[in-house]
């Protein structure tokens, strides 16, 4: 008896830390004392009875990281981890409750049966809508990451774009969701700018006077820690429904735009398909942008090259990468004496020789590398199965390249066709993409032809004085 009270108290004396961080975080927090939660707590560690409605087995069966640090000694048991950080890592966990109805306590199906969608949508904090208006004007971006591997396209159209307004603010605030971030990317966009992961965003002391947000969850961010959407701007550079299937994140995609009071569009063509679904509010304030399309001189003579444009990563599945890859396969069937690059990918770079024809799977370029190869080639395939109409394909037709991009929705043939010669329309649905290849491949090279003002619809105002207006809150301009 006395061994067990001396183990015990060092328990508890050595996880006392620990254990009032989880007193403070339970669920009883003012109705049990310390000491009653401290000894439920250290039963529950020893698999004894305990008051506590937790079940501990369950908790480190299904977290095996957990498990493993318990049993390390670094964790006194699972509860605590997840009074202090589970429940906001959305761990599985179940209460005691279940065994009234099902004695063999709580299970998680398996295979088919995986409860992979089990956890509730993101609901984000602290509360910081009562925090004190700043006394000089303060701006705060959300971004959901800020890395090397992704940080080209829309991460620098972006902040090109922020750069603009950085003179309206005297405090630049750039928030990033993942924790493990590089700020240096930063750098020549200003030495003004403070990076803080999402985790601190509890250190503001004052309420920015305008919110940039990057993506439906950065949205729902600022919405759930700011409050008044007014102050809010969704930077929006795609329909980000159509990365997920029907269900909740479809929705929460297509609420906040509609929510937004206002939008940055990256492009018309995606301003005008998100209009035509009927998700814009009424008291919107809406500003197109565009990223700017730079033709680059061209190689005339024909060197049986061919250039697709290949992101096979799963969060890029608009980019139809297996379509690209059995087309590949198809025409080298067919089709002998080319060579074929497939670039884009981030971190992958292989090759295969298919049929005698050596297929380059490469990595994003270097610029001057990428206009070396790009501006080579007899034919450019880039594919986006979405609302974005996407930039590699217009820049290769305004160069003088042929080049097979696909329709989508209201971006049809005639829309595709009055923004350059040089591209050929391809149907996903109806057409082959072997047959749009060789209809470019017999098209001549080098005639550069683009209509920049039919790409971009770029709003008349400048983007200096569309946030100046929100800033003033002044919502006369919609459009």
């Amino acid at each position: 008896m006395l061994i067990k009270m001396i183990r015990k108290k060092r328990w508890l004396k050595k996880f006392d830390g620990a254990l009032r961080a989880a007193y403070e975080a339970s669920n009883y927090l003012n109705h049990y004392s310390y000491q009653w939660f401290s000894e439920n707590v250290y039963s529950l560690a020893l698999g004894l009875d305990s008051a506590i409605d937790f079940d501990e087995e369950f908790y480190l069966s299904h977290n095996a990281d957990i498990a493993r640090a318990v049993k390390n000694g670094g964790l006194c048991c699972g509860y605590v981890h997840f009074c202090t950080l589970g429940k906001y890592e959305l761990r599985v966990w179940s209460s005691k409750k279940i065994y009234e109805i099902r004695p063999g306590g709580p299970i998680l199906g398996a295979g088919l049966a995986e409860p992979k969608n089990i956890f509730p949508l993101p609901h984000y904090t602290p509360d910081l809508s009562a925090l004190p208006e700043s006394s000089e004007k303060s701006l705060v971006i959300l971004i959901p990451f800020l890395v090397d591997d992704l940080f080209f396209a829309g991460y620098t159209s972006f902040f090109n774009d922020m750069t603009l307004i950085f003179p309206l603010f005297s405090d630049v605030k750039v928030i990033v969701s993942n924790a493990h971030y590089n700020e240096h990317l930063l750098d020549k966009y200003g030495g003004n700018i403070q990076v803080l992961p999402f985790s601190d965003i509890s250190l503001l002391t004052v309420k920015p006077t305008l919110v940039y947000c990057f993506d439906t969850e950065t949205f729902f961010q600022a919405k759930q820690v700011f409050g008044e959407l007014k102050r809010v701007v969704y930077y929006c550079q795609d329909y980000e429904s159509g990365f997920y299937p029907y269900g909740s994140m479809y929705a929460r995609s297509q609420s906040a735009i509609y929510l937004s009071k206002n939008i940055v569009f990256s492009t018309g063509i995606l301003a005008s398909s998100i209009e035509s679904k009927g998700l814009l509010g009424d008291d919107v304030n809406i500003y197109i942008t565009s990223p700017k399309i730079e033709p680059f001189s061209v190689k005339n003579v024909k060197s049986k090259k061919l250039f697709f444009y290949y992101r096979p990563e799963f969060f890029n599945s608009r980019n139809m990468p297996e379509l690209i890859l059995r087309t590949v396969i198809d025409f080298c069937q067919k089709h002998t004496g080319y060579e074929i690059y497939l670039v884009g990918a981030v971190g992958t770079s292989f090759s295969q020789n298919i049929n005698g024809t050596n297929v380059v799977i490469l990595s994003k370029l270097a610029k001057d590398e990428y206009l070396d190869l790009i501006s080579s080639c007899d034919a450019v395939v880039a594919l986006i199965y979405s609302d974005h109409p996407g930039v590699i394909a217009y820049q290769a037709a305004a160069s003088g390249i042929p080049t097979v991009t696909n329709t989508f929705e209201i971006r049809n043939a005639d829309f595709i066709h009055s923004i350059s010669s040089n591209l050929v329309p391809f149907d996903p649905v109806r057409d082959s993409l072997v047959d749009k290849l060789e209809f470019a491949l017999s098209m001549p090279k080098g005639n550069c032809d683009f209509n920049s003002a039919m790409y971009e619809q770029r709003s008349l105002l400048s983007f200096y004085d569309f946030n100046s207006k929100i800033i003033g809150n002044d919502r006369s301009y919609t459009r």
